[in-house]
Order: structure tokens, then C-alpha cells, then sequence
């Protein structure tokens, strides 16, 4: 897995570990104060080559519903806008989503959230995402079309 250096257009190797609290509290570059979330929910975004973490995720399982639903998601500042310096960042992030969701359960697999009303076009325009009611929602042939792009 990769995200795109777009200064000298470049591809970086990343994973996606969790992350423990004491990690929490130290990174910098993103708004939200991730130390008030259970780390056991949190993923970050590293590059592989110095562990810098460039995205965050906040996940909830619902094994009721084969559903795993993205609580929060950040970029860190440097990668937000027209300036960013990795791209495909988001989009790794919600691969590891569908991931987890399609490990609880291959047939009836999805995930969802309830995104800034500034992004909702973006993540159906880009990620394949749906309606229901208030939040998003991704399943099926969505679910696999992300993990081709983003997830290998």
C-alpha cells in the first residue's frame, strides 16, 4: 500500500496500526483531541519508513449489523486542500474500514458515517458512499472497489 508524494511525486509505503493512548496525546499536525477516544478504536495512517502518522481513524463495530461505522476520520494538516503533500490518504483509511467490516462478515459487509456536510459530494463522488438518512453508507461491489484501489 502507497500514498502519492505529490511535492517530488514519489509513492511511500504506509500501514495502518493502532495505536496506544500515550501515542494519542503526542500527535501533532491534527486538530481533534484524539486522547479522549478509546485507542482500541483508533488507526492510524504510517508512513512505513519513519512511523509519521498522516491520518487518523475512529472506528465502532456493530456485529449486529456486519457494520463497522467510521466515528472520525482526519488527515493531518499538511495533507488537507490543494497543497496537500500525500494523497490517497482518505482512502486508505476507509479500506481498513471495509476491511474489518468484511472480516466480521463477507455477505453482508458495510460500512458507514456521518460526514461534515462539506464532504458528503466528496465521499460519493470519490469513495462510492450512499445515502441513509443522515449518515453514509458503503456495501457490496462499493466494498470491493475500494479495497482494489486503496487497500492492496
Amino acid at each position: 500500500m502507497f500514498v502519492q508524494d505529490n511535492k517530488p511525486n514519489a509513492k511511500h509505503i504506509v500501514a495502518v496500526p493502532g495505536v496506544n493512548k500515550s501515542e494519542l496525546i503526542f500527535h501533532k499536525g491534527f486538530n481533534f483531541k484524539w486522547e479522549i477516544i478509546d485507542p482500541e478504536n483508533v488507526f492510524k495512517l504510517a508512513l512505513v519508513e519513519n512511523d509519521e502518522a498522516i491520518g487518523l481513524m475512529a472506528l465502532d463495530r456493530f456485529d449486529s449489523e456486519q457494520r463497522v461505522e467510521i466515528k472520525l476520520i482526519e488527515l493531518s494538516a499538511r495533507n488537507i486542500g490543494s497543497n496537500k503533500y500525500y494523497s490517497r490518504i482518505a482512502g486508505f483509511l476507509l479500506a481498513h474500514a471495509v476491511r474489518m467490516a468484511v472480516a466480521r462478515s463477507v455477505a453482508r459487509a458495510a460500512i458507514s458515517l456521518n460526514p461534515k456536510t462539506k464532504l458528503i459530494n466528496h465521499y460519493i463522488g470519490e469513495f462510492g458512499f450512499q445515502f441513509a438518512g443522515k449518515s453514509l453508507f458503503m456495501e457490496g461491489k462499493s466494498l470491493i472497489k475500494l479495497i482494489d484501489e486503496y487497500g492492496r
